[in-house]
């Protein structure tokens, strides 16, 4: 609203995410305000999304038309699209994602269907410049586009130099206007970004650099004071989780060049951050969800089942050697798909992830899929041992995963002893006395209860509390040698905690988990020592989580930041110089 009515040059209209699709949002106003529309802003941009999503449907059943030569199998992959509920879930919300990518799919097509064709070729670059613009990380298609372009449908065995140049050179010419299209337009975005920030943002979109360092800390929150401003940003990737700890920087949110060289510091400090990156994939899929809305129609029956779909249909995508094999798609087709998917995972692996980054190439897995299902239907006799050898090996493995988490969460270490009590009326603080109309007993391996509208368990999952009740933890730990230890508590709401009977750290009172003060330290000797928790919770969310680090034996980060916090480890996990028991009595 700010760009539409003339304040184009607010720095929150530009410094925090990529600036040309609130400039699209814009100018669509201001079509609506001619038309006198005004009253319908929000249904015309949703139904906008709609239209798009048309047109990416149409888009997918021409390229799966394109590729197999059959209509059936072109409808099969729209349908997979159209009626897949993140598809019909994420077309509800303003995001870059509704918007750009049916744009996207839009220009592929154009691509795949006249690839001969100089100026279609040239339209496809445009309208791809055109989605990479609202949504940046999809720029890396453009690489593949071009290849694509290049090579599709041709082969170079057997051939001289001559025959290369005669054959390589209007494919050349072809993906050189493909390519001057894109950065024509990429160009134009760059220029009126540099404009609207008076040369302070020269590039298409603001947050990569803090983005970069965010995903290197693995922070909750990044708080940015500058220029007499303080700008706050929560990534969507970490909104459930305020126990990673808040950064604070005086560093302009813009300044991607120096959040750049923060992360890379970070990065170089922690090595760990390596493997921890590659862990993380597994929210591409799965957990990590923003916006996240149960009131939407479908979400708690449908979303989650629709992750599992989609990740067994990956899985799957492994069959499309039966269509290759068969000739029913060329060489060229995969690897453009496949690029597309690798390329734009990969360039997530130095950031925070959330499954809605999925959206921006979940139809590669949607085309590869439905081609290798179509191949597989129509060579199944040819190819019958080597499709149910591979279904079985996924089924098998599907099997052996959920096996051990269903193992993990009945097998643990008991470390910690825990009783949760819930109250009949609504709790404010410890004062109050207790009116308790049910009590449970049990056995956790650490204090890891998650940000969440239920008591949710890092490994038992939701233990069936849900506003006022009191949790009383207790444990003993061992010293190996003496140290000064750091307690870190993210406690939503109050809470009390004593070592050795003596008051550490607590809030008598209605909290968030990352409010007040956190952590508080004790010097502590060598040998046993007790701890004791005192927690309740009022209403809304919950959450548990407490960690202990050995300020003296911690080896401290070159880098002024430590990753999530520097908060240290779970209470009930050991470590190298402490080791935790169930208490005795």
């Amino acid at each position: 609203m700010q760009i539409f009515t003339g304040d184009e040059k607010t720095l929150n209209t530009w410094a925090s995410n990529a600036p040309y699709y609130s400039r699209v949002i814009a100018a669509i106003f201001t079509w609506v305000n001619f038309f006198e529309l005004n009253d319908y802003r929000l249904e015309i941009l949703l139904s906008i999304n709609i239209l798009l999503s048309a047109v990416a449907t149409y888009s997918l059943y021409r390229i799966g038309r394109h590729i197999t030569g059959h209509a059936i199998a072109g409808l099969l992959c729209a349908g997979l699209y159209a009626f897949s509920y993140p598809t019909l879930y994420f077309n509800v919300f303003l995001l870059g994602e509704p918007f750009a990518v049916p744009i996207i799919i839009f220009s592929l097509w154009l691509l795949l269907e006249f690839k001969d064709s100089y100026r279609c070729i040239a339209l496809a670059g445009l309208v791809l410049a055109f989605g990479v613009g609202v949504r940046p990380s999809n720029g890396l298609i453009g690489l593949p586009a071009a290849l694509y372009i290049v090579f599709a449908g041709t082969s170079l065995r057997g051939k001289n130099w001559r025959q290369w140049f005669t054959l390589l050179f209007p494919r050349a010419v072809r993906a050189g206007i493909f390519s001057i299209a894109f950065f024509i337009v990429i160009l134009g975005i760059t220029a009126e970004n540099y404009r609207v920030s008076d040369g302070r943002l020269a590039g298409i979109t603001a947050h990569s650099g803090y983005n970069f360092f965010l995903g290197q800390t693995q922070a909750h929150k990044i708080i940015s004071t500058f220029d007499g401003m303080i700008y706050i940003f929560v990534p969507s990737s970490v909104t459930m989780h305020p126990e990673f700890g808040t950064v604070s920087v005086s560093v302009p949110i813009y300044d991607s060049a120096t959040f750049f060289e923060m992360g890379w510091q970070i990065l170089r400090d922690n090595p760990q951050l390596w493997w921890d990156h590659v862990l993380e994939y597994e929210d591409l899929f799965f957990n990590n969800l923003l916006p996240a809305v149960p009131s939407v129609w479908g979400f708690r029956t449908l979303f989650d089942p629709f992750r599992y779909i989609t990740f067994t249909m990956l899985l799957l995508c492994g069959l499309i050697y039966v269509p290759w094999r068969e000739k029913d798609i060329s060489t060229a087709h995969i690897m453009l798909f496949s690029a597309i998917f690798f390329l734009l995972s990969a360039s997530l692996y130095f950031f925070t992830l959330t499954h809605q980054y999925f959206q921006n190439f979940s139809y590669t897995v949607y085309i590869v899929f439905t081609v290798a299902l179509w191949g597989c239907i129509r060579h199944y006799r040819k190819y019958r041992r080597l499709i149910l050898t591979y279904v079985g090996c996924v089924i098998a493995a599907t099997v052996l995963v959920q096996g051990y988490k269903v193992v993990a969460r009945n097998v643990y270490p008991e470390k910690i002893r825990v009783l949760i009590e819930q109250s009949r009326v609504d709790i404010a603080n410890f004062e109050q006395p207790k009116d308790i109309e049910r009590s449970e007993s049990l056995t956790v391996n650490n204090l890891e209860f998650f940000q969440s509208e239920g008591f949710l368990h890092g490994t038992l999952g939701d233990l069936g509390y849900k506003d006022n009740f009191y949790v009383t933890a207790d444990t003993e730990f061992e010293v190996l040698e003496d140290s000064l230890y750091q307690f870190t508590f993210y406690m939503d709401d109050g809470y009390n905690v004593f070592i050795d009977g003596e008051y550490l750290l607590g809030y008598d009172g209605l909290k968030q988990m990352d409010e007040y003060q956190l952590t508080a330290t004790r010097f502590l000797t060598a040998g046993r020592h007790t701890f004791h928790l005192e927690y309740f919770e009022a209403r809304v969310f919950s959450g548990l989580m407490a960690y202990y680090k050995p300020i003296e034996n911690a080896l401290f980060a070159l880098s002024q930041h430590e990753p999530k916090g520097g908060r240290g480890t779970l209470i009930g996990d050991d470590d190298a110089v402490t080791k935790f028991y169930l208490p005795e009595n």
